[in-house]
């Protein structure tokens, strides 16, 4: 079993995690309340969360999640079983990664994991989805745990159509989380 857990929280997580997975090899695990994500054929491992334990409050509270993650807790470190370090990718949209990626990234570091969450911020033309994600970044920062932030901009996309542009900033995470994980092997191997 690998060393490394890829964990794509929500439909952006998800995507990305998934392009990690194929690019790096490393095992990967999808988590999502949308079935239609989870059939990204790339994932051999897969969490539906169902939407029955929101107890009272829709999926998209981070409340909810909290709930969701207590509920799911066996299933969840059973895939974290085997591996040191846990990198959670999440999309800071405003929906499922937004609100998951805390529950999941603590869940991981109270089981003894290493874990790197790495988020990706919305296009600055989205107005309250980016305080939000905002807001949430500086909550993420609080945690005694690496972050790695990646912004979806304009300026950076501008001669492209959106799927080059996604493509472009995949290849730029993917590369970030490989080095992150050559040096964390490498610091762990001595």
């Amino acid at each position: 079993m690998s060393d490394v857990l890829i964990i794509g929280v929500g439909g952006a997580g998800c995507n990305i995690a998934s392009y990690v997975h194929c690019e790096s090899g490393e095992r990967a695990l999808a988590i999502n309340i949308d079935n239609k994500s989870l059939q990204i054929d790339s994932f051999k491992e897969k969490l539906l969360i169902d939407s029955k334990v929101c107890y009272g409050v829709g999926p998209y509270h981070p409340t909810w999640w909290v709930h969701a993650v207590n509920e799911y807790h066996n299933e969840i470190i059973q895939f974290l079983m085997g591996a040191g370090l846990i990198v959670v990718i999440a999309g800071l949209g405003g929906n499922t990664g937004t609100n998951a990626v805390q529950s999941i990234a603590e869940l991981a570091q109270k089981e003894g994991k290493r874990v790197v969450i790495v988020v990706i911020m919305p296009f600055e033309f989205e107005g309250g989805r980016r305080t939000d994600s905002e807001s949430k970044l500086g909550e993420l920062r609080k945690l005694d745990l690496d972050v790695l932030v990646y912004e979806n901009s304009v300026s950076g996309g501008r001669d492209m159509d959106l799927m080059d542009y996604f493509e472009k900033i995949n290849i730029k995470i993917t590369k970030a989380i490989a080095a992150y994980i050559s040096q964390w092997r490498s610091f762990n191997n001595k």
